[in-house]
């Protein structure tokens, strides 16, 4: 039977797929009791209540399908894939595994992707860019979702320079972040906390929240979550740093100019 599989790794996927499966799917999670609808803005309560009611009151509730997904082993070694293509200069692609948006330690690890790449006084383009000008540019970045994640860190290498001096680097920089001190740290809740404050201003981004935090089953997370960044200890980030940058727990995509294997 179908298993609703990843899509886009085969076109099989698409192709195995009947109408009945994509019915079967539709009706078994598109349904008002497995929804949200958030309202945000200045409106009449009672005019827009029954507006809700005319346009959705009307669908029914469904059985809803229980789909859990599977947990993942944990990475016990580091994996790397090698692509040669036509491309104008080497690529480096790493991916680190992660908690989940509401498991322990994922607040802590999300503050050191801050501290590796947010701005330009962050680690990877200080020492990486600006100091050894081994990469043109480089980036870290968490995928914040509710299952388990991953750690991005991409970077685009400089003419001449190689991928064993990026890995050199990288790794080093990975070290230091156990000789992270308060002031540095403190920043970066600073910056945590007017990032926060301050995309909260826009209507839609705090609509959008209300969902979400509904949709994960506590929406007054919008008025909490931020309290768990600035909560943060010295120790704490130094262990996430220590327990996920780690070889083991890597994935690297070497995406290289055809040249190169020459």
């Amino acid at each position: 039977p179908y298993t609703w599989p990843t899509i886009g790794k085969e076109i099989s996927h698409i192709e195995g797929a009947s109408l009945d499966d994509v019915k079967d799917f539709f009706f078994g999670f598109y349904a008002p009791n497995n929804a949200t609808l958030v309202i945000a803005g200045n409106f009449e309560e009672k005019e827009t209540l029954s507006l809700a009611e005319k346009w959705f009151g009307t669908i029914p509730e469904r059985k809803l399908k229980k789909h859990p997904l599977p947990s993942e082993p944990g990475q016990t070694e580091a994996r790397r894939k090698t692509v040669y293509k036509k491309v104008p200069q080497p690529a480096v692609y790493k991916m680190f595994h992660i908690p989940g948006r509401m498991q322990s330690g994922y607040e802590a690890i999300d503050i050191v992707t801050d501290l590796l790449s947010s701005g330009k006084a962050s680690r990877l383009y200080n020492v990486l860019v600006k100091e050894k000008q081994i990469c043109t540019s480089v980036r870290a970045f968490s995928w914040g979702a509710y299952d388990p994640g991953m750690i991005s860190v991409d970077a685009f290498l400089s003419k001449g320079r190689t991928v064993e001096e990026y890995e050199v680097a990288l790794g080093e920089i990975f070290d230091d972040l156990q000789n992270l001190g308060e002031d540095e740290l403190k920043r970066m809740k600073n910056m945590v906390e007017s990032s926060h404050i301050f995309g909260y201003i826009p209507l839609l981004n705090r609509g959008m929240s209300l969902g979400i935090y509904d949709s994960i089953g506590d929406v007054s997370l919008i008025n909490t979550s931020l309290s768990k960044y600035l909560a943060l200890t010295l120790d704490e980030v130094k262990k996430a740093a220590k327990d996920y940058l780690k070889p083991e727990n890597s994935s690297t995509l070497l995406y290289l100019p055809e040249y190169a294997n020459a």
